[in-house]
Formats: C-alpha cells, structure tokens, sequence
C-alpha cells in the first residue's frame, strides 16, 4: 500500500462554518508504515487533529479523513 499523509491542526472557524487547518506535516506510507514529521512540537493544551490519507496504486486510490482530540 502507497500512500501520502497530511496533518493539520484545526485552529479556528471560517465564516461559512468549514473548519480552519494549518498544516503540521507530511508523510508517506510504504508497505503499509509510515511516519510523519512535524514542523513544530505540539503546545501544551487541547488539540484538534486531522489525519488525510490520500492513497495511490493500481487497486484504486482513496482518500479517507479522520479527526483526533489530543490533550497534552
């Protein structure tokens, strides 16, 4: 399995109720491992995390988002 990964932080609110993301990273995935860098340590506090997974290859490529509350 190929795939890219992207994190974002979910700092705030847009005025037309999406979620505002700054990026924190990316990575790639081979064989089915992986690991993502992140530009910064994560603050302490709450934070909203948003893991996209964008899959590449013959099988067909999907992408798949999910989120995680950190407390740290």
């Amino acid at each position: 399995m190929k795939a890219t990964v992207t994190v974002f932080e979910i700092v705030g609110v847009k005025k037309n109720g999406d979620d505002k993301l700054k990026q924190l990273g990316k990575g790639k995935i081979k064989k089915g491992t992986g690991v993502v860098r992140f530009k910064k340590a994560l603050g302490k506090g709450k934070h909203t995390l948003v893991f996209s997974v964008k899959g590449k290859g013959k099988v067909g490529s999907g992408d798949i988002e999910k989120k995680i509350k950190l407390k740290r």
